[in-house]
């Protein structure tokens, strides 16, 4: 099978012992709108010693852009608008920041029904929170990660230069879960660079890439917009230039960096898209 512009991935390590330990990568095939599940072999090889080549396979998406829903009958017959980015829950459902369709879709796992709907977003862009996730509003999410302890989601709201949370409690209120807010940035949508010691005045030029650390305390972001990489604190909003400026110097230089991801053993690694390099923070 061909991908074409793949422009997010997500891990996920089966441990129910079906899978006999194997992990899955999901895969945003972005040009073709499309779902992907990449099965690797399982730790430790086979019971022969040899080790099964990975399997590559359509989850959902019929590779025609549209926003289409689907049963788990039809998930194939879903269909995407240039998804960018995956995360996936506790519960195995995938989910999915479409920048085409302004929204985060979900593939529910075979345990949670096996939809394919939407997650959070109304489809029209805008800049709008509600305690009803499908009321929310994005514009052109690129990036998104999911904390599998306090079930939040974060996104990179690229179009709208902010970070958004959806909330994986209920809301007492409502009775509902994943009331969608605004985490950090302007409230109007303005791009800028700033820090704030509370969040409320941070500024953030076309954030596109997220990633948290592995107490979950942190939220690392990729501003691409600032040549930056931004830390927010989640306890306090905080947000901190951890590395790079809008500017650049020769010790500090990033160039519009688009991917962040972080090992606990070695640091943050960034995509350092505009120097075509991987940058060890």
């Amino acid at each position: 099978a061909l991908l074409r512009s793949p422009l997010g991935v997500a891990l996920h390590t089966d441990s129910s012992g079906i899978g006999g330990g194997s992990a899955l990568l999901y895969i945003a095939d972005a040009g073709n709108h499309r779902i992907r599940v990449l099965q690797l072999p399982a730790r430790g090889g086979s019971d022969d010693g040899e080790e099964a080549p990975p399997s590559l396979r359509l989850l959902a998406g019929t590779g025609l852009a549209g926003a289409a829903d689907g049963t788990p009958r039809s998930r194939l017959l879903a269909s995407f608008d240039s998804p960018s980015d995956v995360a996936v829950t506790a519960e195995g459902d995938v989910l999915v920041a479409e920048e085409g369709n302004n929204g985060i879709r979900v593939v529910r796992s075979a345990a949670s029904g096996g939809m394919v709907e939407r997650f959070a977003g109304h489809g029209i862009d805008g800049l709008h929170d509600s305690s009803d996730p499908l009321v929310a509003q994005f514009n052109r999410p690129r990036g998104l990660v999911h904390d599998i302890i306090t079930g939040h989601t974060y996104v990179a709201d690229t179009g709208n230069n902010v970070i958004r949370k959806i909330d994986g409690a209920v809301n007492p209120e409502t009775g509902t879960r994943h009331s969608v807010s605004t985490l950090v940035g302007s409230a109007s949508g303005e791009a800028g660079f700033a820090d704030s010691a509370t969040g409320s005045d941070a500024l953030f030029n076309a954030p596109t890439a997220l990633a948290l650390d592995a107490e979950g305390g942190r939220l690392f972001v990729a501003d691409a917009g600032n040549n930056a990489v931004r830390v927010v604190d989640l306890q306090s909003g905080a947000v901190l230039s951890l590395v790079g400026d809008p500017d650049g110097t020769p010790l500090n230089l990033l160039l519009e960096p688009e991917g962040v991801a972080f090992d606990p053993a070695r640091g943050l690694y960034v995509a350092d898209t505009g120097h075509d390099r991987v940058v060890l923070v």
